[in-house]
């Protein structure tokens, strides 16, 4: 119901329907997205020292909406 907007926030980018301001929920999915995009390469290159730690993190990432620390607590490479 509306037009998206999206503001850059550092490095990452914040979307929302335009005449309703962002949730901390709905920037917490944009950060978490913005994650999700940033590590893809890492988990395609089997010898990559973190891959594992990224593995974990990423699938961290995808729980967390729903989990009960959300959007308070971001999950922590290595966390």
């Amino acid at each position: 119901e509306g037009d998206l907007a999206e503001k850059q926030q550092g490095s990452m980018t914040v979307r929302w329907t335009q005449g309703a301001l962002p949730t901390a929920a709905d920037e917490a999915r944009s950060w978490r997205d913005s994650e999700l995009g940033r590590s893809d390469w890492i988990v395609s290159i089997s010898d990559h020292p973190q891959r594992d730690a990224y593995i974990s993190y990423r699938a961290a990432l995808r729980d967390w909406p729903a989990s009960e620390n959300f959007p308070e607590t971001r999950p922590e490479l290595g966390g």
